[in-house]
């Protein structure tokens, strides 16, 4: 009988190594690394931050920055997919981003009525 032992991590996480020599995990059995390669569309990383780190200047910046490189992929006809550092960054991340879209008049940009997948007779219920 032997221990399994599972860890998923984001494909963001960039100590990944760190991690795995804290679980005392063999870099040559039993650790496992998937590159960029494996991702069907590739992963960007992008920073824009202007403002004392956790300022409220700082997080106006970033939410701004956030919302235009969302809004520029979503028009380029693109998915995205926003990473936060922690669950409760989530809800204050897509609040911000609606924020700027209702002042900037974009909201229109993000209904997916438009679209297939989210049309109302592709709802089925069970």
């Amino acid at each position: 009988q032997s221990l399994i032992r599972i860890v998923a991590l984001s494909a963001t996480l960039p100590n990944y190594i760190d991690v795995s020599d804290f679980l005392r995990v063999s870099r040559h059995q039993g650790f496992f690394y998937f590159d960029s390669s494996f991702r069907p569309i590739p992963l960007e990383q992008q920073l824009g931050l202007k403002g004392k780190a956790n300022s409220p200047v700082a997080h106006r910046n970033l939410d701004q920055v956030t919302y235009q490189k969302v809004i520029d992929l979503i028009r380029a006809g693109l998915q995205v997919m926003v990473f936060v550092h922690a669950r409760k960054e989530t809800v204050k991340t897509a609040q911000a981003i609606r924020e700027a879209a209702l002042a900037d008049g974009t909201l229109d940009d993000f209904s997916t009525q438009e679209h297939a997948m989210f049309s109302p007779q592709q709802v089925v219920l069970l």
